[in-house]
């Protein structure tokens, strides 16, 4: 069984950042919207890290293709 090494590399990298990114979707989740909205209207700062949370999770889903075994 002789798995091609980058694609495998970045396979891992999204199925990790997958895996690191729900407890953060669990906290979202369990945090009020009105409190969240609260929290990025006080911190500009937390609306970027958001925002850029975001996008490199439609570019893992998209470019990543799941989490799959050849």
């Amino acid at each position: 069984m002789k798995v091609n090494g980058p694609r495998r590399i970045a396979g891992n990298a999204a199925f990790f950042a997958l895996f690191l990114s729900l407890p953060i979707a669990g906290i979202i989740l369990q945090t009020s919207l009105d409190r969240f909205l609260e929290l990025i209207g006080e911190n500009p700062l937390v609306a970027a890290g958001v925002a850029v949370f975001f996008l490199f999770m439609i570019l893992f889903t998209e470019h990543g293709g799941g989490h799959t075994h050849g």
